[in-house]
Protein backbone atom coordinates (compact mmCIF):
# COMPACT_ATOMS: atom_id res chain seq x y z
CA UNK A 1 0.00 0.00 0.00
CA UNK A 2 1.24 3.54 -0.84
CA UNK A 3 0.36 6.64 1.19
CA UNK A 4 -0.17 9.86 -0.85
CA UNK A 5 0.92 13.20 0.60
CA UNK A 6 -0.12 16.70 -0.49
CA UNK A 7 2.04 18.34 -3.18
CA UNK A 8 4.44 21.03 -1.96
CA UNK A 9 4.78 19.46 1.44
CA UNK A 10 8.35 18.47 0.69
CA UNK A 11 7.51 14.88 1.40
CA UNK A 12 7.51 11.98 -0.95
CA UNK A 13 5.30 9.00 -1.39
CA UNK A 14 5.85 6.40 1.33
CA UNK A 15 5.42 2.72 0.83
CA UNK A 16 3.84 1.09 3.89
CA UNK A 17 5.36 -2.22 2.89
CA UNK A 18 8.87 -0.80 2.85
CA UNK A 19 8.28 1.03 6.10
CA UNK A 20 7.22 -2.15 7.86
CA UNK A 21 10.18 -3.99 6.45
CA UNK A 22 12.56 -1.60 8.24
CA UNK A 23 10.65 -1.50 11.54
CA UNK A 24 12.25 -3.18 14.58
CA UNK A 25 10.89 -6.67 15.23
CA UNK A 26 8.08 -7.02 17.79
CA UNK A 27 9.05 -8.75 21.02
CA UNK A 28 8.05 -12.40 21.20
CA UNK A 29 7.22 -14.57 24.21
CA UNK A 30 9.45 -17.58 24.29
CA UNK A 31 8.23 -20.92 25.64
CA UNK A 32 9.88 -22.12 28.84
CA UNK A 33 12.51 -24.75 28.37
CA UNK A 34 12.08 -28.25 29.78
CA UNK A 35 14.79 -27.55 32.35
CA UNK A 36 12.90 -24.45 33.53
CA UNK A 37 9.70 -26.46 33.94
CA UNK A 38 11.52 -29.20 35.80
CA UNK A 39 13.01 -26.68 38.21
CA UNK A 40 9.62 -25.03 38.79
CA UNK A 41 7.95 -28.34 39.57
CA UNK A 42 10.77 -29.41 41.86
CA UNK A 43 10.55 -26.22 43.91
CA UNK A 44 6.73 -26.10 43.95
CA UNK A 45 5.26 -26.39 47.43
CA UNK A 46 2.47 -29.02 47.41
CA UNK A 47 -1.01 -28.30 48.70
CA UNK A 48 -1.38 -29.63 52.26
CA UNK A 49 -4.27 -31.84 51.19
CA UNK A 50 -2.13 -33.45 48.48
CA UNK A 51 1.13 -34.39 50.20
CA UNK A 52 4.03 -35.73 48.15
CA UNK A 53 5.01 -38.27 50.81
CA UNK A 54 2.73 -40.05 53.29
CA UNK A 55 3.58 -42.07 56.38
CA UNK A 56 5.17 -45.37 55.35
CA UNK A 57 6.24 -48.69 56.79
CA UNK A 58 9.47 -48.37 58.75
CA UNK A 59 8.90 -44.77 59.88
CA UNK A 60 9.67 -44.05 63.52
CA UNK A 61 6.87 -42.06 65.12
CA UNK A 62 9.25 -40.65 67.71
CA UNK A 63 10.33 -38.33 64.90
CA UNK A 64 6.80 -36.85 64.81
CA UNK A 65 6.05 -34.45 67.68
CA UNK A 66 2.31 -35.08 67.31
CA UNK A 67 2.89 -38.70 68.33
CA UNK A 68 3.12 -37.22 71.83
CA UNK A 69 0.26 -34.73 71.43
CA UNK A 70 -2.33 -34.86 74.22
CA UNK A 71 -5.67 -35.98 72.82
CA UNK A 72 -9.09 -36.33 74.44
CA UNK A 73 -11.05 -39.58 74.43
CA UNK A 74 -14.83 -39.63 74.10
CA UNK A 75 -14.88 -39.71 77.91
CA UNK A 76 -12.75 -36.53 78.14
CA UNK A 77 -9.71 -38.46 79.42
CA UNK A 78 -6.31 -37.23 78.28
CA UNK A 79 -3.96 -39.57 76.45
CA UNK A 80 -1.58 -39.70 73.49
CA UNK A 81 -0.66 -42.15 70.78
CA UNK A 82 2.75 -42.63 72.40
CA UNK A 83 1.16 -43.65 75.73
CA UNK A 84 -1.28 -46.01 74.07
CA UNK A 85 1.51 -47.54 72.00
CA UNK A 86 3.72 -48.05 75.04
CA UNK A 87 0.86 -49.75 76.91
CA UNK A 88 -0.17 -52.02 74.02
CA UNK A 89 0.68 -55.67 74.50
CA UNK A 90 1.94 -56.09 70.95
CA UNK A 91 0.76 -53.34 68.61
CA UNK A 92 -1.41 -50.22 68.38
CA UNK A 93 -4.07 -50.05 65.66
CA UNK A 94 -4.87 -46.41 64.79
CA UNK A 95 -7.96 -46.08 62.63
CA UNK A 96 -8.34 -42.60 61.14
CA UNK A 97 -11.93 -42.02 60.01
CA UNK A 98 -13.44 -38.94 58.31
CA UNK A 99 -16.43 -38.10 60.53
CA UNK A 100 -18.34 -39.64 63.42
CA UNK A 101 -21.80 -41.13 62.85
CA UNK A 102 -21.62 -40.99 59.03
CA UNK A 103 -22.55 -44.19 57.13
CA UNK A 104 -19.05 -45.20 56.03
CA UNK A 105 -17.46 -44.46 59.38
CA UNK A 106 -20.24 -46.26 61.24
CA UNK A 107 -19.65 -49.34 59.09
CA UNK A 108 -15.90 -49.16 59.65
CA UNK A 109 -16.00 -48.68 63.42
CA UNK A 110 -18.62 -51.42 63.78
CA UNK A 111 -16.33 -53.74 61.80
CA UNK A 112 -13.53 -53.00 64.27
CA UNK A 113 -16.03 -53.55 67.10
CA UNK A 114 -16.97 -56.96 65.74
CA UNK A 115 -13.29 -57.92 65.37
CA UNK A 116 -12.22 -56.28 68.63
CA UNK A 117 -11.92 -59.55 70.59
CA UNK A 118 -9.80 -61.14 67.86
CA UNK A 119 -7.56 -58.07 67.73
CA UNK A 120 -7.23 -58.07 71.51
CA UNK A 121 -6.35 -61.76 71.54
CA UNK A 122 -3.66 -61.02 68.94
CA UNK A 123 -2.18 -58.38 71.27
CA UNK A 124 -3.57 -55.20 69.73
CA UNK A 125 -4.96 -52.04 71.24
CA UNK A 126 -7.48 -50.36 68.93
CA UNK A 127 -8.30 -46.64 68.79
CA UNK A 128 -10.30 -44.60 66.34
CA UNK A 129 -9.33 -41.00 65.64
CA UNK A 130 -11.03 -38.11 63.86
CA UNK A 131 -11.35 -34.35 63.98
CA UNK A 132 -14.69 -34.60 65.81
CA UNK A 133 -15.20 -33.13 69.27
CA UNK A 134 -15.19 -35.56 72.24
CA UNK A 135 -18.94 -35.05 72.64
CA UNK A 136 -19.61 -36.16 69.04
CA UNK A 137 -17.35 -39.18 69.49
CA UNK A 138 -19.10 -40.02 72.77
CA UNK A 139 -22.49 -40.07 71.08
CA UNK A 140 -21.05 -42.15 68.24
CA UNK A 141 -19.45 -44.68 70.59
CA UNK A 142 -22.60 -44.99 72.69
CA UNK A 143 -24.89 -45.42 69.70
CA UNK A 144 -22.71 -48.17 68.19
CA UNK A 145 -21.59 -49.78 71.46
CA UNK A 146 -17.92 -49.35 70.60
CA UNK A 147 -15.59 -51.02 73.14
CA UNK A 148 -12.51 -48.94 72.28
CA UNK A 149 -11.53 -45.28 72.60
CA UNK A 150 -12.26 -42.65 69.97
CA UNK A 151 -9.72 -39.84 70.06
CA UNK A 152 -10.48 -36.23 69.20
CA UNK A 153 -7.81 -34.77 66.93
CA UNK A 154 -9.04 -31.20 67.23
CA UNK A 155 -7.61 -29.16 64.39
CA UNK A 156 -6.51 -32.37 62.63
CA UNK A 157 -2.94 -31.84 63.77
CA UNK A 158 -2.11 -35.55 63.91
CA UNK A 159 -3.80 -36.22 60.58
CA UNK A 160 -1.76 -33.47 58.95
CA UNK A 161 1.48 -34.54 60.64
CA UNK A 162 1.04 -38.09 59.34
CA UNK A 163 0.14 -36.68 55.89
CA UNK A 164 -2.94 -38.81 55.45
CA UNK A 165 -4.11 -38.56 51.87
CA UNK A 166 -7.51 -36.95 51.38
CA UNK A 167 -10.00 -38.01 48.71
CA UNK A 168 -12.19 -36.23 46.16
CA UNK A 169 -9.75 -33.39 45.47
CA UNK A 170 -9.13 -32.89 49.16
CA UNK A 171 -12.79 -32.46 50.06
CA UNK A 172 -13.10 -35.67 52.08
CA UNK A 173 -10.63 -36.57 54.86
CA UNK A 174 -8.84 -39.83 54.18
CA UNK A 175 -9.69 -43.16 55.78
CA UNK A 176 -6.43 -44.73 56.90
CA UNK A 177 -5.43 -47.43 59.34
CA UNK A 178 -1.91 -47.43 60.76
CA UNK A 179 -0.44 -50.26 62.79
CA UNK A 180 2.40 -49.30 65.13
CA UNK A 181 4.65 -51.48 67.23
CA UNK A 182 6.63 -49.62 69.90
CA UNK A 183 6.86 -46.47 67.85
CA UNK A 184 7.60 -48.11 64.50
CA UNK A 185 5.09 -48.23 61.65
CA UNK A 186 4.54 -51.81 60.49
CA UNK A 187 1.50 -51.30 58.24
CA UNK A 188 -0.32 -48.45 56.48
CA UNK A 189 -3.63 -49.07 54.72
CA UNK A 190 -5.57 -46.25 53.04
CA UNK A 191 -8.92 -46.85 51.38
CA UNK A 192 -12.08 -44.76 51.46
CA UNK A 193 -14.37 -47.56 50.32
CA UNK A 194 -12.54 -50.80 51.16
CA UNK A 195 -13.93 -50.54 54.67
CA UNK A 196 -13.85 -54.22 55.64
CA UNK A 197 -10.26 -54.45 54.43
CA UNK A 198 -9.16 -52.02 57.15
CA UNK A 199 -9.96 -54.67 59.74
CA UNK A 200 -8.51 -57.66 57.86
CA UNK A 201 -5.31 -55.76 57.03
CA UNK A 202 -4.95 -54.65 60.64
CA UNK A 203 -5.46 -58.14 62.03
CA UNK A 204 -2.96 -59.65 59.59
CA UNK A 205 -0.39 -56.97 60.45
CA UNK A 206 -0.80 -57.44 64.20
CA UNK A 207 -0.43 -61.20 63.95
CA UNK A 208 2.66 -60.77 61.79
CA UNK A 209 4.21 -57.99 63.86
Amino acid sequence: MTVLVRPGSGQRRVSATASLAHSPPLPTRSSPSSSTLTTALATHTPHPLHPIQALKVGDELKDFPDYYRVLKTQGQASTSLSKLDAAAKKALVIAFYPKASTPGCTKEMCAFRDAWRSLQDAGATVVGISGDAPEANAAFAAAQNLPFDLLSDSGNFVRKAFEIKADFLGLLPGRETIIVKKGKVVKVFNSQFGIDEHVSEALAAVKGA
